[in-house]
């Protein structure tokens, strides 16, 4: 069993959603490969290394598209990714999403960061993020921001999520007629004024719990206090509605407010609970390592796709009759 060396948002979602794959992908002493990403996934790295490197560029810097996006998109879905990419990219800047994030970026009082690793260790928890945006509020209030595309691949598409401050179509009129909610805030939304912008007085983890523990993990990567209400969080969410064989309607949702001081609480301590069951050994039996060590080896030799497919296949109901 190998030793844990961090703790991040999505391995935290992973521990607390399966223990076994949490096992066989981070601590299992034969490494094997992480499930490859699927074309939902694809799209939404795509979208972010040319919403990042416009960015960038527009604020002075390098382009950086080519590296964005080659280390954020498989190479076996590059075709895939630079298309569907640039059509989120066109309908985010149609929908005055983009145009309105640059204003805000220029009026932070520090430099504006992408797409940066940081790790920080708080009482003996070491915690490792990549945020998509940092920047602050013209009152020096930092504002952490993520993108989020909800709903390409879907034969069902998706909505915004509740208290979204606007929702802006991605489309022009020629294209189809308007949403009926294009312009609008959610029926639900309540601004507040906090550090020299709007937000909304209510807390993310009303609009999604795992947004909320994201967004709340990177805010202490970057130095807030566990609990501190004063840093700002927005996501600008690209919501889809599907079309026989087209690229499906952009909506962008924009939301912004704060995480909780009693949420953050409780995540720490599920974070914490995480963190000591691992590094004291508790959180498997010695049967369970075994058998898990047995799976990940049998994963590691397997030579073929079919043999892949076939673990990948059985790994689950496996382990579910194991517990």
């Amino acid at each position: 069993m190998r030793t844990l060396s961090h703790l991040s948002p999505s391995s935290l979602a992973l521990w607390e959603k399966d223990k076994e794959t949490f096992y066989l992908q981070q601590l299992a002493d034969t490494k094997i490969e992480r499930p490859k990403k699927e074309a939902y996934s694809v799209v939404g790295s795509a979208f972010d290394a040319y919403v990042k490197a416009a960015l960038i560029e527009a604020l002075g810097g390098e382009d950086t598209f080519e590296k964005l996006f080659e280390s954020q998109v498989d190479q076996q879905w590059w075709d895939f990714g630079l298309k569907a990419g640039k059509y989120l990219f066109d309908c985010y800047k149609i929908s005055g999403a983009y145009d309105a994030l640059l204003v805000e970026l220029r009026t932070s009082p520090s430099e504006p960061r992408f797409e940066f690793r940081v790790s920080r260790t708080i009482d003996d928890v070491t915690i490792l993020g990549i945020p998509d945006c940092r920047y602050q509020t013209p009152e020096k209030m930092d504002v952490t921001l993520d993108w989020k595309v909800n709903g390409f691949c879907s034969n069902y598409g998706a909505s915004p999520f509740k208290y979204f401050s606007s929702v802006h179509d991605g489309w022009g009129e020629s294209t189809a007629p308007r949403s009926k909610t294009h312009g609008k805030a959610h029926g639900e939304y309540q601004a507040i004024q906090l550090g020299g912008i709007e937000i909304g007085a209510h807390y993310l983890e009303q609009t999604n719990k795992d947004w909320a523990d994201q967004l709340a993990i990177y805010g202490w990567l970057l130095g807030s206090a566990v609990g501190d209400e004063n840093t700002i969080v927005r996501i600008d969410q690209l919501v889809c509605k599907p079309r026989p064989n087209e690229y499906p309607l952009i909506r962008v949702a924009r939301h912004g407010c704060r995480v909780s001081a009693a949420w953050q609480t409780q995540l720490w301590s599920r974070l914490h609970t995480c963190w000591e069951a691992i590094q004291t050994g508790t959180a498997y039996t010695g049967a369970q390592r075994e058998m898990l060590e047995l799976q990940a080896s049998a994963r590691a030799g397997a030579d073929t796709d079919v043999e892949k497919w076939i673990f990948e296949a059985s790994q689950k109901p496996f382990m579910e009759r194991a517990r």
